[in-house]
C-alpha cells in the first residue's frame, strides 16, 4: 500500500485542513472554530497515514501538564484515533499507536486515554492498563443572584476572552488527577461553557 506517514505538519495548512476533514468524518468533531479562535495549536500532534493526499488513519498525542496525587507532572493523552472504513483491519492504527507511544514516552511521565468498552481489548494489547474512573463532586447550595453579575456569552469575543482568562488561572479540580490545558477546555466552550456567577 502506498502510504505516507506524517506527524509534524502543523505548518502545512493543506494537511491541517485534511486532518480536520478526517476528524469530522470519523468522530463528528469540527475543529474549525477551535482553530479560528486560536486555541488549537501544534501541541495537539497527529500521527497520520496519508494516501493520495487524504488521511486514511490517524492518532493524536496531546501534551498536558497535570497533577497526580498532589504532584505536578507532564502527561500525554491519546485521542482522535481512527481509520477510514476502507482501510480497517490492516494494522494501521496499531502502527501509529506504537509510533506515537515511542515518541511520547521519552518526553512525558505518563500516557492516558479514554476508551469505550469495545476498544479496551485493543488498548490492553498495546500495553495499557485499565484504571477505575472516579468523579469528585460537592454539593453547592444555591445562592440568590447578586447585582452586577452577568452571564458570559461565548459568542461574544470579549466574554470569550474572559472565559479563557479564567481557564488559564483555574486551580485543579482534584489533587488526585487533574490536567491543565486551558486551550483544550476551550474546545468545549461552544457546547457547555457559560458563567452565571456567584
Amino acid at each position: 500500500m502506498d502510504l505516507e506517514l506524517r506527524n509534524d505538519y502543523w505548518e502545512d495548512s493543506e494537511a491541517r485542513e485534511t486532518f480536520k476533514a478526517f476528524v469530522l468524518d470519523i468522530h463528528g468533531l469540527d475543529f474549525s472554530e477551535w482553530e479560528t479562535r486560536g486555541y488549537w495549536d501544534s501541541v495537539y500532534t497527529p500521527f497520520s497515514y496519508f494516501k493520495n493526499g487524504k488521511i486514511i488513519s490517524s492518532i493524536c498525542i496531546y501534551k498536558l501538564d497535570a497533577v497526580i496525587n498532589g504532584r505536578i507532572t507532564k502527561l500525554v493523552q491519546i485521542s482522535g484515533v481512527g481509520t477510514h472504513q476502507d482501510y480497517r483491519r490492516q494494522g494501521l492504527s496499531r502502527e501509529l499507536t506504537d509510533l506515537g507511544l515511542e515518541w511520547a514516552k521519552n518526553q512525558h511521565e505518563g500516557i492516558f486515554l479514554f476508551a469505550d468498552e469495545e476498544a479496551i481489548p485493543y488498548y490492553l494489547r498495546c500495553g495499557f492498563s485499565p484504571i477505575d474512573e472516579t468523579q469528585e463532586y460537592c454539593q453547592i447550595e444555591p445562592v440568590a443572584r447578586k447585582d452586577g453579575i452577568i452571564q458570559l456569552n461565548p459568542s461574544n469575543q470579549k466574554d470569550l476572552d474572559k472565559i479563557y482568562e479564567y481557564a488559564q488561572s483555574r486551580t485543579p479540580i482534584s489533587e488526585k488527577f487533574s490536567v491543565f490545558s486551558s486551550k483544550l477546555l476551550m474546545f468545549q466552550e461552544k457546547r457547555c461553557l457559560s458563567y452565571s456567577g456567584g
